[in-house]
């Protein structure tokens, strides 16, 4: 029992000591395991440091390749702007010129038709005259 008391107080003693040594200042002898596991910790967060890197570099590709294909698209979009304004702008063209034929034969539809007009109104003026020199004629037959 002397000895586990003894061993006890051995224990109780070097733990205090221990406990002083750090405490006041003096620096804490490490094991092996501990100083693997600390180099361990510091290479895991420089390799996070390194991926987290290289994502943003890859990340500003990404965001670059975006960039590109969105500036590609608006530009399509420009092209197929300009490509039909020239299209509607040749399509109104030709239909103008078109109409303007159209309403220059019309024109001169309307100025035959006045002119026929024209002249059967003198030659219904002609026949009423001599629908008149007849009935006056044959009214002058027929008086006795």
């Amino acid at each position: 029992m002397k000895k586990l008391v003894i061993i006890l107080v051995l224990i109780f003693g070097i733990t205090i000591a221990v406990q002083n040594n750090t405490a006041t200042g003096q620096e804490k002898t490490y094991t092996q395991t501990e100083v693997d596991l600390t180099t361990q910790v510091q290479d895991s967060g420089q390799q996070v440091a390194g991926i987290q890197d290289n994502s943003e570099l890859h990340g500003g590709k990404c965001s670059t390749a975006v960039i590109t294909s969105i500036i590609l698209i608006i530009i399509v979009i420009g092209v197929i702007v300009i490509v039909s304004g020239i299209g509607i702008y040749i399509t109104y063209f030709i239909c103008r010129r078109k109409t303007k034929k159209a309403e220059k034969r019309i024109n001169e539809e309307i100025e035959k038709n006045s002119q026929l007009r024209k002249e059967i109104e003198t030659i219904k003026n002609e026949v009423s005259k001599l629908k008149n020199q007849i009935q006056n004629s044959r009214e002058e037959v027929e008086k006795p």
